[in-house]
């Protein structure tokens, strides 16, 4: 039987000042936590002007809101049993372990959710000012596998399971401000004790004498207490470099351990029918719940084979089986790159799955039959921050977390998670594909009203089409230049 590690194991591992010797490899062959509970997860709505920050003022302002939402989020989950596990960007998940759902455990998590909204909403509403959206939260109960992945600034707890993956999008597609989703069956234990078979929004903030009944003030006085303690006991908050390229030309690549604002492409990928990988493995047992983890762990290498054909990139943790990636244009600029490097990008990350090479059996062993379903964006100056990103570790109390945002972030999810969108697919949005050359339109077809799709975007098949188009191509000359207007990008630049 494999040896389960303990939740605060991985967390530790993960914790600041761990190098890179002492990642959760160092639990040997089985670095994970297969554990049962509530996950629930929280989400900011923030205004364009600070999640897509143009000024080093909106910047820095984004995050110091980062900032405060995470010394909530841990003082919050100090004062309970729960455990911060992720803080990426506006989303928040939280774990509460708990190996049944009764009405005594769906109460606590009621309480928890509360009072933690009522922080959210008296802090973030405070220091965000009009900016503030609002806040909602969603949560399910079930089985997951906890791994801990990568070191500081970007380590991660991956959690896989439909109990930790579900509540996320239900939230993003059905959650309201000011209300916790959670399944009909699991809060109608509370009343009739027979549950439907949906979702419901539950609001937190009503003041009704229903909402009452499960809720604590002294819990709400707790969480707000502890926030300012914890805010008292960190004082570093993060400066952000308005232009962050001479940083970025001297880093290695993968991730960054200061502020910066760069402009650069979000790259959002899904590992679409892994979900079904989990579940067999846990069907499987011990046995398979340890083969899993060790083929996840190779998959979280992805990025790093990436960064190795495409150039410098900031890798974000995984979230789930999902992977972020920010795409630097180097040398050629972000408004030239804009005609081909979304595509470049695109065919070399379906390309590591699909390829000739001698890596393509490795990475068919690793993922079985999922395939990679992704959307890239970069923007303009009139939609989307002409590719600004602002990417930061935000400091915790005993951990940071690495995060980005920006207008390409948040898209670049919507298209990964676009309705006719699978495994294989690229999505872009209507404005990146308006700025591509035109022989890199022809591999995409239009999806909806904000997105276009590409079925097969490869490498080999792209830099054949690319050279041989632009082989024959004549200059364009425009009146009244007198420099002929430059040749589109072949794909292999």
């Amino acid at each position: 039987m494999a040896t389960k590690i303990a939740l605060t194991k991985l967390l530790e591992s993960v914790g600041r000042g761990i190098d890179q010797h002492n990642k959760a490899a160092r639990f040997g062959e089985n670095p994970f936590t297969d554990i049962i509970g509530y996950h629930i997860y929280g989400e900011l709505n923030l205004t364009l002007r600070l999640t897509a920050a143009e000024t080093t003022e909106d910047a820095q302002r984004l995050l110091r809101i980062l900032q405060e939402y995470t010394i909530i989020g841990e003082a919050c989950a100090t004062e309970s049993q729960a455990s911060l596990l992720e803080m990426q960007g506006e989303r928040i998940h939280f774990l509460l372990p708990r190996s049944d759902v009764t009405a005594d455990s769906i109460t606590e998590v009621l309480r928890f959710s509360s009072a933690f909204m009522n922080a959210v909403y008296s802090r973030i509403g405070k220091t965000a000012g009009k900016e503030f959206q609002g806040f909602k939260m969603s949560v399910d109960h079930g089985r997951a596998i906890l791994i801990s992945s990568g070191v500081q600034a970007n380590g991660s707890i991956v959690s896989l399971g439909p109990a930790a993956n579900v509540p996320a999008k239900e939230m993003k597609r059905n959650g309201a401000a000011g209300c916790l989703r959670i399944k009909e069956s699991h809060y109608q234990i509370l009343s009739t004790g027979v549950g439907g078979r949906g979702w419901k929004n539950v609001n937190l903030r009503d003041t009704s004498a229903e909402i009452k009944t499960f809720l604590a003030e002294d819990m709400n006085e707790r969480f707000l207490r502890r926030s300012d303690d914890f805010a008292m006991s960190i004082n570093n908050q993060p400066e952000v470099l308005l232009e962050g390229s001479e940083y970025v030309k001297k880093f290695a690549g993968g991730f960054v351990n200061r502020a910066i604002k760069v402009r650069g492409f979000a790259l959002r990928a899904d590992l679409d029918g892994f979900s079904r990988e989990v579940e067999e493995a846990f069907r499987k047992g011990e046995t398979g719940i340890a083969t899993l983890v060790t083929r996840f762990i190779k998959i979280m290498q992805y990025p790093e084979q990436f960064r190795a054909k495409i150039g410098k990139t900031i890798d974000l943790p995984f979230a789930g089986d999902c992977a972020t990636v920010i795409v630097l244009p180097g040398d050629a600029g972000y408004a030239d790159s804009r005609e081909y490097l979304p595509v470049k990008a695109g065919g070399e990350w379906h390309s590591q799955r699909d390829g000739t090479d001698a890596g393509k059996q490795r990475w068919a062993e690793n993922m079985g039959k999922a395939k990679w379903a992704i959307g890239i964006a970069g923007g303009d100056d009139v939609e989307g921050s002409d590719g600004y990103i602002v990417v930061a570790p935000i400091v915790g109390k005993n951990r940071d977390f690495l995060v980005a945002a920006g207008w390409s972030v948040g898209r670049s999810l919507d298209g990964q998670e676009a309705d006719g969108l699978a495994g294989g697919d690229t999505a872009i949005p209507d404005v990146d594909y308006e700025a591509l050359a035109s022989t890199h339109r022809v591999h995409f077809e239009e999806l909806n009203t904000i997105f276009w799709i590409s079925r097969n975007l490869r490498a080999p098949s792209l830099k054949a089409v690319g050279s041989s188009v632009l082989a024959t191509s004549a200059p364009v000359f425009v009146p009244h230049i007198s420099e002929p207007v430059p040749q589109p990008r072949p794909y292999s630049e």
